[in-house]
């Protein structure tokens, strides 16, 4: 999918699937915890700074 210069792959994204496992594994529940703060931080910031995103997400989910 691709929202002006931003594309976004549906696909398998192994580094992120690396990541989840080695927060798990540092941290048991703490660690997944943490991850998913991480994540939810950074799609926010990407809504915040990234305009033709934000206005795609939010044209779609005010119809």
């Amino acid at each position: 999918m691709k929202i002006g210069k931003l594309e976004i792959t549906s696909g398998p994204n192994i580094p992120w699937y690396v990541a989840t496992v080695f927060f798990i594994a540092l941290g048991g529940w703490k660690g997944l915890f943490i991850w998913v703060a991480i994540n939810i931080f950074f799609i926010g910031l990407a809504l915040v700074v990234h305009k033709p995103l934000r206005d795609a997400v939010f044209n779609k989910a005010g119809r």
